[in-house]
């Protein structure tokens, strides 16, 4: 940075150049850092590059300093060479055998296929989101946005004697209904008809927590179409049991809530036909 002097102005003005090279032309960019005895605020405010001009055309000593100034600055600076784009070509995407309209064209270049995020999202039928802060892209929910629990976990293992341990799949539209409601979070217990025994019609699933959270927590009820006029849900913890939900065929889904502290194991174990656990977030 170099500061010239001029008597007329009473000013010391510091100049920056910048050049940049666009197929062959050199444009030169000036940033003035201005400095004045005590000047006001409203007069540094006013001051650009047109005042320059204005005193270069007017005194020709501080013309010749300035175009010095950039001959020095000039012969310094290193340009970048130009970017050059490599050879890309544009290809057509099909999902499950039907095309894909995208919102930019997807294309291959150098050995790697690159696709719109946002028309990976349209397909996954999921929303897209960037946090620049941790250079992060998000597919379907953001972080505390959602916790639900077949989000975050699905059963290692699942067990049914005349049941069937049914966890919903919402990519495939799968939901539990319960007084006219529909759920796509949960799981449901599916028996069949010629089990008569209700304590037969279980289904059992197996979590591993690690012991990484505190609640698990949601609602439960009787899906619609239940056959069973009493269901029961019990939750193990580490082999132990520890809560029991009690309800009737045709109740109103009601809230819950289990303590998972320290739990290394979960297991839920439905009893009956329609037995439903559903809307369930973890913590």
């Amino acid at each position: 940075m170099s500061v010239i002097n001029t008597e007329s102005t009473k000013f010391k003005w510091a100049i920056t150049i910048t050049s940049i090279i666009l197929t062959g032309i050199v444009t030169y960019f000036v940033t003035l850092a201005i400095a004045v005895n005590s000047p006001p605020t409203e007069v540094i405010g006013q001051l650009t590059v047109d005042l320059v001009l204005k005193e270069m055309q007017e005194n020709p000593d501080f013309q010749e300093e300035v175009l010095a100034e950039i001959g020095a600055v000039s012969k310094d600076i290193e340009v970048a060479p130009p970017i050059i784009e490599p050879d890309k070509q544009d290809i057509n995407i099909f999902f499950d055998g039907s095309p894909v309209q995208q919102n930019q064209p997807a294309y291959i270049s150098e050995g790697s296929i690159y696709i719109d995020m946002y028309d990976i999202g349209k397909v996954l039928d999921k929303s897209i989101n960037w946090d620049g802060s941790s250079n992060s892209v998000y597919i379907g929910v953001m972080p505390d946005e959602s916790n639900y629990f077949d989000d975050i976990l699905q059963s290692y293992q699942t067990e049914g004697l005349g049941g069937a341990y049914w966890q919903m799949d919402i990519s495939k539209g799968e939901c539990i209904t319960i007084a006219g409601i529909k759920y796509y979070h949960g799981i449901t217990n599916s028996t069949s008809n010629w089990i008569a025994n209700i304590n037969e019609r279980r289904g059992k699933g197996f979590y591993n927590l690690d012991a990484k959270y505190s609640q698990l927590s949601g609602k439960f009820g009787p899906r619609d179409g239940a056959m069973d006029e009493s269901i029961k849900i019990n939750f193990y913890g580490d082999g132990n049991l520890v809560q029991t939900l009690e309800f009737s065929k045709g109740d109103m889904p009601k809230d819950f809530s289990i303590d998972l502290t320290s739990i290394l194991q979960l297991k839920i174990e439905l009893i009956g036909d329609g037995a439903s656990l559903v809307n369930w977030k973890v913590k």
